[in-house]
């Protein structure tokens, strides 16, 4: 299957044996991926969210998180890349992921919406946080999202265009 930079999930680099995530536990990590019996590195699990519960969801947000995640080996001296947001909870130690998205020639958007026990992903190469007023939560950006339709976008008939619907 040849997948576009927006339908493809990040990679890791084989390099990486593993990594330490403050607060977690090993019965509360799941492996990525692993090769001869041995995991490599370990992800915190997500939970995807329908679109009347993120619209319903009270969690205060203190920041949203705009990222730029690595895909892998674009060419000898690039890579792919993808874009999503992530809201930041008040507690400090997760976050709700919006993520626009596309299958390879198809142009219909798709926006998933997920909640992370992280703040921050290990595929990110470059992050910026934008602070929000106090009293903002997770409904206003999803009910925002909806109401100016831009859970309906329109990708390039490649899968690109993430980054500007970021």
């Amino acid at each position: 299957m040849i997948s576009s930079p927006c339908s493809r999930q990040p990679s890791y680099p084989s390099s990486v044996s593993h990594i330490k995530i403050e607060g977690a536990t090993e019965s509360s990590l799941q492996p990525a991926f692993s090769s001869r019996g041995h995991s490599y590195l370990f992800t915190m699990p997500s939970t995807p969210l329908l679109p009347d519960i993120v619209q319903a969801d009270t969690t205060p947000v203190t920041h949203v998180r705009v990222v730029v995640h690595t895909l892998g080996a674009a060419g000898p001296n690039t890579s792919d890349n993808h874009w999503s947001i992530y809201l930041l909870h008040s507690d400090r130690v997760s976050s709700t992921r919006i993520n626009m998205r596309a299958e390879f020639e198809d142009p219909s958007g798709k926006l998933d919406w997920t909640k992370h026990a992280y703040t921050q992903t290990t595929s990110a190469i470059r992050h910026w946080d934008f602070p929000v007023a106090a009293g903002i939560t997770v409904l206003y950006f999803a009910r925002l999202i909806y109401s100016r339709r831009r859970d309906r976008y329109e990708m390039s008939g490649g899968g690109s265009g993430c980054r500007w619907w970021v």
